[in-house]
């Protein structure tokens, strides 16, 4: 298992996460948390507002919904929980449906 695993799943369990998220198995969680990392274009483990739209703009145009702007903006605001100004994949995940 990576190290990373390993610190996500710690982080999780201490954050109280939601059912959906402590119901995913660890693939599914390094799955998750590859797709997220695909989206950090500084490469600092936390997307920015405009990388948290960027990642809402490509899961619309994939079902050719409008609205990513607006719509990406309202959730990196739900998101990003600490109102650090980026959300990390432990916030990220743990709003997860």
């Amino acid at each position: 298992m990576k190290k990373y695993t390993y610190l996500t799943l710690l982080a999780l369990l201490t954050l109280g996460f939601t059912t959906s998220a402590s119901a995913m198995t660890e693939k599914q969680l390094a799955s998750k948390k590859k797709y997220f990392l695909k989206f950090d274009a500084n490469k600092d483990n936390a997307l920015s507002e405009a990388e948290y739209i960027e990642m809402t703009r490509i899961q619309f145009e994939k079902k050719s919904k409008p609205g990513w702007e607006q719509e990406g903006a309202k959730r990196f605001k739900r998101n990003d929980t600490n109102s650090s100004g980026a959300v990390t994949f432990e916030e990220w995940i743990s709003n997860q449906k």
